[in-house]
């Protein structure tokens, strides 16, 4: 039985980095307490027993605790309120390939939703946020928003533009 319970040991921790859904994980955990059961000598039965009791119990009693805690951690950044606004393109978008859009001021790399291109000033959605990558989608049509925030990107590039000249 010390094989098949090292088998189950190993069988729960390569399947638990697969999936992180802490559960094969206390199959590890019940696999561990029944070889120990099995090295001082308690009978197959038992083993058997406080494998399946203490796998059960565990994934009963954590599982539910650890996806609570987890799910807290995905909340709301600030950058949500910026999903569903328009922005434009400042570094051409080409299928596959990263360009760039700024949004309030800040340059972010972008990637076009559906491989669209996207050339300079045109305006695109802002989809959602994947890491340091603003997911974006072409606009069929330039909306007024998308101009005015158009508009004040320039003033602020003239700004900073002159800022830098007079600072030489």
């Amino acid at each position: 039985m010390t094989i098949v319970w090292s088998v189950v040991i190993a069988l729960g921790l390569i399947l638990e980095l697969f999936t992180f859904e802490l559960v094969s994980i206390w199959f590890a955990v019940g696999a561990i307490l029944a070889l120990i059961l099995q090295i001082v000598g308690v009978s197959v039965v038992w083993q058997i027993v406080a494998f399946f009791v203490l796998s059960i119990v565990a994934i009963a009693v954590t599982r539910p605790l650890f996806k609570r805690i987890l799910s807290k951690s995905e909340g709301n950044t600030n950058l949500d309120a910026e999903i569903g606004k328009s922005v434009k393109v400042s570094t051409a978008i080409i299928g596959d390939e990263k360009g760039t859009v700024k949004i309030n001021g800040v340059v972010w790399n972008a990637i076009e939703i559906n491989g669209k291109d996207c050339l300079p000033k045109e305006v695109v959605k802002v989809i959602k946020f994947e890491g340091t990558t603003v997911v974006v989608e072409k606009s069929s049509q330039q909306s007024e928003t998308a101009q005015d925030t158009a508009i004040d990107d320039s003033k602020q590039d003239v700004d900073e533009t002159s800022e830098d000249s007079a600072q030489k």
